[in-house]
């Protein structure tokens, strides 16, 4: 997944790990060097959530109903 690919993808929301409150999509940035990894801190508990860039972009594109 390339830099412009991050950008490019709809603006969603991802449910928050720990407490499944919604984090803005465009929050998350790369973790790792190989960028296999996003990661954004949640608004509701300060917590940080790394996910997979797969499963990222499946939850930023997924309307709020099918990652509830």
């Amino acid at each position: 997944m390339r830099e412009q690919d991050l950008q490019a993808t709809e603006v969603g929301w991802v449910p928050c790990a720990f407490c499944r409150g919604p984090i803005p999509a465009q929050s998350f940035t790369y973790w790792s060097a190989a960028k296999r990894l996003l990661s954004a801190p949640c608004p509701e508990c300060n917590r940080r959530v790394t996910l997979a860039a797969t499963t990222w972009r499946r939850w930023a594109s997924a309307s709020p109903e099918q990652t509830a």
